[in-house]
């Protein structure tokens, strides 16, 4: 895979991953393994919308500067390389690789059906003897057949300590299923879940079950099951949720109200959510990655001969409020390595209005705000000519309001909503907030990632950004305030 491609384009991000060129869409195969972390990716490698699906096939020793390689999963005739994960066979259970350990891909094939609307979903193998560079398709795939449902896929593998067996959550229409197996090649169906107070429109995709500690309790961990669903997200068209709970291999129980809507991302654009496997224990963290874009309109976006990008990798850990389980996420600790420190203030006075211009892409603003019970403070930024993003924080009524507007395509209609919102889980003294600004992208991070709104954007110019921040708080105060450039990965 020639590693001369063209990042410099106007809206080609450059500290987000994007394909040398053509479609991507969800993040696959994540794993850590001797070294490098591995990033596949569903892919058209003929054009820039949504078909003839491949893996591609990304690198990286520090998940921010990322070598293309080469294809690892081409159609073949079980269909298109649908979405799955990767593992670490560390005990060779597969029998794959001589006693050694070794990768092994687990995926969906999906293959057309002749006059029908839908393809054939039944979950594959595959095996690398060699870090991943080169893939060898197991003989007796797939795996697990399907002769009874429409949409059945996304495999998500791991293993499973405490009863010794590989565990697979797979959807299945509007649940997801769990299976099990000694050796990947052969399952067996344990129990199902659903949660039926919310019918969203379309199917549930892309599941992930991960194991995260609960902060500020001791030794305490319990299960995040993450489905993406595609139709009627709180911000409009495809999102994300998320349930918590306890998981014992064989089925999943919901230690939240099943009454209510677990939101992963408060944004439009943070879907088809996966988890790297097999981190370093020393690491001490879990990780995931998102594709930001949303099946509403992902067709449509006007970035030319390349669409999609991914999220930057975000750390995750749960906090408990209230007795629910919330989804914590912020930036991995690596993107210190990007900033270029660039302007700061210790204190601020908030009845006056903060002003600052910012001359460069991509960027970060960090700061602490301490604003009344009953206040309110707004965040602008005006980008270019035809940008402007909005962050209100509205303490009385527990809620923070973002709006970005700008001049949009009409093909991609009204489903691109230029307004989000989301409850604060408790009213603190001070809010901390962090904004990484990309050349068409925008992450927002609010108090250490309780809340987070992942968008993209699309300005006319990206070299001139002016930053206020106002409020009508009689004695507030901005605390910490940071501006740092972010140097490009691609450069």
């Amino acid at each position: 895979m020639p590693q001369d491609v063209d990042y410099s384009q106007k809206l080609r991000p450059q500290i987000h991953f994007s394909p040398p060129k053509n479609w991507l869409n969800d993040p696959n195969g994540l794993v850590y393994y001797k070294g490098e972390y591995h990033l596949f990716y569903q892919h058209n490698p003929t054009a820039s919308i949504w078909g003839n699906i491949h893996w591609g096939h990304a690198v990286s020793e520090d998940l921010l500067n990322w070598k293309h390689l080469d294809i690892a999963l081409k159609p073949d005739e079980y269909g298109l390389m649908f979405s799955g994960s990767a593992v670490v066979d560390h005990n060779d259970t597969s029998g794959f690789f001589d006693g050694e350990d070794g990768l092994v891909a687990i995926y969906t094939s999906a293959l057309p059906q002749k006059h029908k609307d839908y393809y054939l979903q039944q979950q594959c193998i595959a095996y690398s003897k060699d870090q991943g560079r080169t893939w060898i398709k197991y003989e007796d795939n797939p795996v697990i057949e399907n002769k009874r449902w429409k949409d059945f896929r996304d495999p998500k593998v791991f293993w499973h300590k405490e009863t010794e067996s590989w565990v697979m959550v797979v959807t299945n229409g509007k649940k997801v299923n769990f299976y099990r197996s000694d050796d990947l090649k052969n399952w067996e169906f344990t129990s199902d879940f659903a949660c039926n107070a919310f019918q969203f429109e379309g199917v549930w995709e892309c599941p992930d079950l991960i194991k995260l500690p609960v902060e500020n309790k001791a030794e305490e961990q319990e299960w995040l099951l993450q489905t993406g669903f595609q139709d009627n997200s709180l911000a409009g068209g495809s999102g994300s949720q998320y349930f918590v709970g306890e998981f014992d291999g064989y089925q999943f129980k919901n230690l939240n109200p099943d009454q209510k809507t677990f939101w992963v991302d408060y944004g439009q654009d943070f879907y088809a959510v996966q988890s790297w496997a097999n981190l370093p224990q020393s690491q001490n963290r879990e990780v995931w990655i998102a594709w930001m874009n949303n099946l509403a309109y992902s067709d449509t976006l006007p970035t030319n001969d390349w669409r999609g990008v991914l999220s930057i990798p975000r750390e995750i850990t749960l906090a408990e409020y209230n007795n629910e389980y919330y989804l914590k996420q912020k930036p991995i600790s690596e993107l210190e390595k990007l900033r270029e420190h660039d302007h700061s203030v210790k204190e601020h006075d908030i009845q006056n209005v903060f002003d600052y211009k910012i001359n460069y892409d991509p960027f970060e603003v960090k700061f602490t705000a301490e604003i009344g019970p009953r206040d309110k403070m707004d965040i602008n930024l005006i980008r270019g000519n035809n940008l402007r993003i909005s962050l209100l924080v509205d303490k009385q009524n527990k809620e923070i309001v973002l709006r970005r507007s700008f001049n949009i395509d009409s093909k991609i209609g009204k489903v691109f909503n230029d307004t989000h919102s989301a409850q604060l889980f408790e009213v603190r003294e001070k809010i901390d907030i962090q904004f990484i600004i990309d050349r068409s992208t925008l992450e927002i991070f609010i108090n250490d990632g309780e809340i987070v709104f992942s968008d993209l954007i699309f300005p006319d110019d990206i070299d001139k950004t002016i930053l206020s921040i106002e409020s009508n708080s009689e004695n507030g105060k901005l605390h910490d305030i940071e501006i740092n450039k972010l140097h490009s990965i691609w450069e």
